[in-house]
């Protein structure tokens, strides 16, 4: 019998649970289920059959299915069960960054050497004779017009349809439209609803219209006016009205976090600590049908919805991850030294 002690607090993605059955939450200690009334139904770990703890994305099928793409793999929660999936099922690599699914039910996971497509049983190479193919990629998005958007790490590359690829990358020396992407480090890519892809990049945002690239850049000279608070952009969300939300993460070289920014044809609107977001880290950014936005932060998810911020806490364990130091106490507890701090284990739960 193996229990496993994590850190839950850092959060990477939200999901509202197949059937609406309460909210999924991917952290980097395991998944969380939260009842639809807020409470915290079960934490799933590697003690469960998770193939990994640091979880990465969500996606989850029309059938039920909820798939977790993960540093060690990607886990596949089903009726039957739990099942996990690795280079030895046919991944091109354990590190896996994004993981989505298209309007017809196909699924495709991003990992660190690009991109599979699961088959039924397997995993086998997508785009395998793209010269862009076995780089890093940080995000698939399924559009509307069933076209494929894949963030890599030196492109950004759409899939048309049968054998079809359309490639954008930055090259000052072949110029044109495709070439004149703000960077070709790309995180998130979103489509609106003529189609046209919105990307996040280390250097700024920009989008494609069809014809040609406008970028969006932080000016430093003009930081107190409406505009990006920084460049280093790490999540991406539109939302049903067309707004375009903004979470930059730990890309904040002077330390300062910055919460999350919403940019619509009125402006600018900027949501940190003050306004009740949890923490002011923000990993990835969630659009729901219904209007509401889910947020993904270093210390809990919330919801935001009428203006207000509904926070969904992660459960207390070890402060990090990092685990330096396991000792026993003289009164029989065992004592965890993690990188932030320290747990005491007593009876089984621990305390900070």
């Amino acid at each position: 019998s193996v229990r496993c002690f994590t850190s839950s607090s850092r959060v990477t993605d939200v999901r509202r649970a197949p059937g609406g059955d309460g909210i999924l939450v991917a952290t980097r200690g395991g998944l969380l289920h939260y009842d639809p009334d807020g409470r915290l139904r079960r934490k799933t770990t590697r003690c469960d059959g998770l193939i990994g703890h640091t979880l990465e994305e969500l996606a989850v099928t029309a059938g039920g299915e909820v798939w977790i793409a993960t540093a060690q793999g990607v886990s596949r929660l089903h009726a039957g069960g739990m099942s996990g999936y690795g280079t030895r099922e046919g991944l091109n690599d354990d590190r896996a960054y994004a993981v989505a699914v298209d309007a017809t039910e196909r699924l495709f996971v991003g990992t660190h050497r690009g991109v599979s497509r699961f088959d039924g049983e397997r995993f086998v190479p997508f785009n395998d004779t793209h010269e862009f193919s076995r780089r890093p990629t940080y995000d698939i998005h399924a559009a509307r017009d069933g076209t494929l958007w894949f963030a890599k790490e030196n492109a950004l590359t759409q899939y048309l349809g049968d054998g079809r690829w359309r490639v954008f990358q930055r090259d000052p020396v072949t110029p044109g439209p495709r070439s004149d992407i703000v960077s070709n480090t790309v995180r998130q890519v979103v489509t609106d609803e003529r189609g046209g892809p919105w990307i996040g990049t280390p250097r700024g945002l920009g989008y494609f219209d069809g014809s040609s690239w406008s970028h969006l850049f932080h000016n430093p000279r003009h930081g107190a006016l409406a505009g990006l608070r920084d460049n280093r952009v790490a999540a991406l969300a539109l939302d049903p009205s067309g707004a375009l939300w903004i979470g930059h993460g730990d890309a904040d070289g002077a330390g300062r976090a910055l919460g999350v920014a919403r940019r619509d044809e009125g402006g600018w609107r900027y949501y940190t600590e003050r306004d009740g977001l949890p923490a002011d880290r923000v990993y990835r950014v969630r659009a729901g049908t219904d209007g509401s936005i889910w947020i993904a932060t270093r210390r809990g998810a919330a919801r935001f919805e009428n203006g207000s911020f509904e926070v969904f806490h992660t459960p207390g364990e070890l402060p990090s991850n990092g685990v330096r130091t396991i000792v026993t106490l003289d009164d029989g507890r065992i004592a965890v030294v993690t990188r932030a701090g320290a747990a005491a284990v007593d009876r089984g739960a621990p305390s900070d």
